[in-house]
């Protein structure tokens, strides 16, 4: 490999996020109430990736209250 070869920056990979652009933001409206309707108005993304996230939103939320109720079924011992 020459010294100017050597000397040229490699180009960066582009890293793909995991998430949809805006999901913060999406996660910020769910969070005040606000519907995926109305938060497309304020957050430039499309209906349909509003209405996944909240989905996904939800799903997540449904986990976790499940896992809470899941630790509270055992029985109780008193000493």
């Amino acid at each position: 490999m020459s010294r100017a070869a050597a000397a040229v920056p490699r180009r960066r990979r582009k890293v793909k996020l995991p998430h949809a652009p805006g999901a913060g933001e999406l996660l910020k409206a769910f969070a005040l109430r606000a519907t995926a309707h109305h938060a497309v108005r304020s957050i430039p993304c499309h209906y349909a990736t509003a209405r996944g996230a909240y989905r996904r939103f939800r799903t997540a939320l449904a986990q976790i209250a499940a896992e809470e109720r899941r630790q509270l079924l055992g029985e109780l011992e008193l000493d």
